[in-house]
């Protein structure tokens, strides 16, 4: 199935989310642990932080009016998991590489469960507000310097 148009800009920032988990990974795997470390957590709260508020604000609320509680549910655990580990200051190869496993799993839940559904049952006006939302300049300040 194709992806929406107003749900690919969601789609691509799962992208660039991908390739920091592999960023994240590779420093745990390397032994550059604080300065990769660092640079996760910098560029997981410009890039991947508004992505999730976007989904929290305007995703989750849709999935739950259209009967799909479960899909919005997993949605704001993974999110928790995500901000407690990059909450972790101090640098760790298990850190990182649990991080990295749970970024890339979630971004996978949503690209495969979530976003197929959600461009079934979410109505018209709701993607196309989660699209404006995903447009704005806080949301895309600039592209993710690992990319």
């Amino acid at each position: 199935m194709h992806r929406d148009p107003h749900l690919r800009r969601l789609s691509s920032d799962h992208h660039h989310a991908l390739v920091l988990a592999r960023v994240a990974r590779r420093g745990a795997e390397s032994g550059e642990v604080v300065g990769t470390w660092r640079t996760t957590r910098q560029d997981f709260a410009a890039h991947i932080e508004p992505h999730m508020r976007i989904e929290e604000e305007l995703l989750v609320p849709a999935l739950k009016a259209a009967g799909r509680a479960d899909l919005a549910a997993q949605i704001v655990e993974d999110h928790g998991v995500l901000r407690g580990l990059v909450a972790i200051a101090e640098a760790s190869p298990v850190v990182m590489t649990r991080f990295a496993d749970e970024l890339d799993r979630h971004v996978r839940y949503e690209e495969r469960d979530v976003f197929p559904v959600a461009q079934q049952v979410v109505p018209m006006h709701e993607l196309e507000a989660i699209d404006a939302a995903s447009a704005r300049p806080y949301a895309r300040a600039t592209d993710p310097p690992w990319r």
